[in-house]
């Protein structure tokens, strides 16, 4: 027992206050999804959604510098490194800085020329009006936020994801109040935009000054030219990692647009509804994705693959119990809480739901957790190329199945990518942790 709580310390003591964190986000959500429904309607909240997904596409200017960047400072704390951790923040930072600038003076090009009306078949004259303004404000967030993405993730490397997980929740808590405040004044979409995506920018901004503050984050003492190398290496190391957040990013960010474009924005309501319960429901288990992540490199990086072995193979237990619960909610539940919470405004079909149950199952047992395990695990190359297949899987089955199915075969073509990816991520896994666990059998043998 001591063994088990061990290992799963750092984690749980991030996943402690992450759940909280995701408990808000939840109940941000029960109460802005019926709040907003009611008052921007179906064909407005649904370009909300879809504007909400598109900024997405600026995460991929970090070109995977947050990612390698992870690996790289848990490896400089584990060694004490921490003028060399110093370094790394203060480089990666400055590559964001010039990759944001450039992605959204690029997007707002894109935002003034194209007729967005048309592409998303708008018609209410509200939604015609704001939809550009949405745009513009939304592209800048972004791109503040892509500014701040290492800040928030620094904490974890540290094994101390309890402070950003709980600036985080400051964040969600102010963007709520903001939400509630903008419907109360009656103000249009750009103003939504602006109180829901300003939440993650406080939460980094909080972050750094609290690490600045305690002097956990000291102002690095190196040369522009040593910056500018650090950047050129983590920009080398980060490869894979781009483009795995091309496959990513375009998996999430094209199913709403996708959806829009072929039967209209009104179309994507319950597809985003069920969508947005779904992670809510998913939160007990992806709060753990970033500790995991520097929990098994901090245990690589000892040498323990025994434990490594043990913290995935606990994982999954819970995985698929947990995923029976979620199937449960999604199926059964969902339309009485719609009716609750948002006044039958939108209600799901039975085959949507049982869509929804199965992709929640597979997003758990084979998502984001697990790809944590095998990028902790330097897999990153072996994980870019699968993304890649999946994303392929995800474009043919949508060019076959939204068409006809709308949201249903929107949901399925999601489904397929987990079919495809799961059995090589669990071979992959298991052949990772053999080699490791032979390389140090023959070091310690080597040394006896």
């Amino acid at each position: 027992m001591s063994r088990s709580f061990n290992l799963w310390k750092p984690v749980l003591a991030s996943a402690g206050a992450g759940t909280l964190n995701r408990a808000s986000a939840i109940g941000i959500r029960l109460v802005t999804v019926p709040l907003l429904l009611r008052y921007l309607g179906v064909e407005r909240y649904g370009l909300w959604m879809t504007i909400a997904s598109a900024t997405a596409y600026l995460t991929l200017l970090d070109l995977g510098t947050v990612a390698a960047l992870t690996n790289r400072l848990t490896r400089c704390y584990v060694a004490g490194k921490e003028r060399a951790a110093r370094t790394y923040v203060a480089a990666a930072t400055m590559g964001l800085a010039a990759a944001a600038s450039i992605g959204v003076a690029c997007a707002l090009a894109v935002v003034f020329a194209v007729d967005w009306p048309r592409v998303f078949q708008l018609h209410a004259p509200a939604a015609v009006a704001e939809v550009r303004p949405t745009l513009v404000v939304a592209t800048v967030l972004a791109g503040i936020q892509l500014l701040l993405a290492a800040t928030l993730r620094l904490p974890y490397t540290m094994q101390r994801g309890a402070l950003s997980e709980g600036y985080q929740l400051a964040g969600n808590m102010g963007s709520l109040g903001a939400i509630i405040a903008v419907v109360r004044a009656g103000l249009g979409l750009p103003a939504l935009a602006l109180a829901r995506m300003a939440g993650p920018i406080v939460a980094a901004v909080g972050v750094f000054l609290h690490l600045r503050l305690t002097g956990a984050l000291a102002r690095p003492h190196a040369s522009w030219r040593l910056h500018g190398l650090v950047i050129r290496s983590l920009a080398r190391a980060g490869g894979s990692f781009v483009v795995m957040q091309i496959a990513g990013t375009l998996l999430f960010a094209l199913q709403f647009p996708l959806l829009a474009a072929s039967h209209g924005a009104a179309a994507v309501a319950p597809y985003a509804l069920l969508t947005q319960l779904m992670l809510g429901l998913q939160t007990p288990l992806t709060v753990l994705q970033q500790p995991l992540w520097t929990r098994i490199a901090s245990l690589r990086a000892h040498g323990d693959i025994a434990g490594v072995r043990a913290v995935m193979s606990h994982y999954l237990v819970v995985a698929i119990g947990y995923s029976a619960v979620t199937a449960f909610v999604l199926v059964l539940l969902v339309n009485p809480l719609l009716a609750l919470l948002a006044k039958s405004v939108v209600v799901t079909s039975m085959s949507l739901r049982l869509a929804f149950a199965l992709l929640c199952a597979l997003g758990l047992i084979g998502g984001g957790n697990l790809g944590s395990a095998l990028l902790a695990l330097d897999l990153s190359g072996s994980m870019a190329a699968l993304s890649m297949l999946q994303l392929a899987v995800f474009l043919l089955m949508a060019s076959l199945l939204v068409p006809t199915f709308g949201a249903l075969g929107m949901a399925l073509s999601v489904c397929a990518i987990y079919f495809v990816a799961l059995p090589p991520t669990l071979v992959m896994l298991r052949r990772r942790l053999a080699a490791l666990a032979g390389g140090r059998a023959a070091a310690a043998m080597l040394a006896a």
